[in-house]
């Protein structure tokens, strides 16, 4: 398809999801032990774990603008598979867990739109604000590190795992995340049980069978 298959500007790309503003976060974040006890409850736990262990240099994970636009060229709508290598690969929820060491269970993510809710996380910490935005939860999380209760450790969690949603999973244009999000996280005690990997995989699969004839 001389369409899909059409030479890409990389100057001309527009990343939304980015791994290298997600380390720089973490690595900045003073996280206490009662922090680490409450992250240690949620689905990207393993993920966050790495990061702070191998000390990463987030210059080391910019992305390569001209091999991003080769994979997804190779991408076919039609089977939902990469043709790379000859061989012709789909994306599956294994694949997630295994790149991103997400744990989860198989309860499906209720997305639907809707307001903030009721939950005193929300009336905490965002009460007064209409669109929450990546560069919101990271001042949320300054404030909230700062804390020393086992509420404001709590909030330091959800905060974070708020901000992996934002910045990495679900990025969107304007790096702003739906309500529908906050209102799954603030219960930690369930967010394992969600089927995180199949929302992700379902969110990027969307994305390009919508664009990929747009790799920009």
């Amino acid at each position: 398809d001389p369409v899909r298959r059409g030479y890409v500007d990389p100057s001309k790309l527009m990343y939304r999801s980015n791994i290298s503003g997600l380390i720089s976060t973490v690595l900045e974040l003073e996280l206490r032990d009662g922090h680490i006890r409450q992250l240690q409850r949620t689905p990207f736990w393993l993920m966050i774990d790495a990061i702070r262990a191998n000390d990463l240099d987030p210059k080391m994970f910019k992305k390569c603008d001209a091999t991003v636009c080769r994979v997804i060229h190779t991408y076919n709508p039609e089977d939902e598979k990469f043709n790379i290598g000859g061989a012709k690969l789909p994306l599956r929820n294994n694949d997630i867990r295994l790149i991103l060491g997400v744990q989860c269970g198989r309860e499906k993510l209720d997305m639907t739109h809707g307001g903030k809710g009721p939950s005193d996380f929300i009336q905490r910490r965002c009460a007064k604000v209409s669109r929450i935005s990546s560069k919101l939860i990271k001042d949320l999380l300054g404030e909230a590190i700062c804390g020393r209760t086992e509420r404001d450790e709590e909030d330091v969690a959800k905060l974070l795992c708020l901000y992996v949603c934002a910045k990495l999973f679900f990025a969107t244009t304007g790096e702003h995340i739906g309500w529908a999000f906050v209102r799954v996280i603030y219960k930690l005690e369930t967010l394992q049980q969600y089927y995180w990997r199949a929302t992700k995989i379902n969110t990027l699969i969307w994305s390009l069978n919508e664009l990929h004839n747009k790799p920009e």
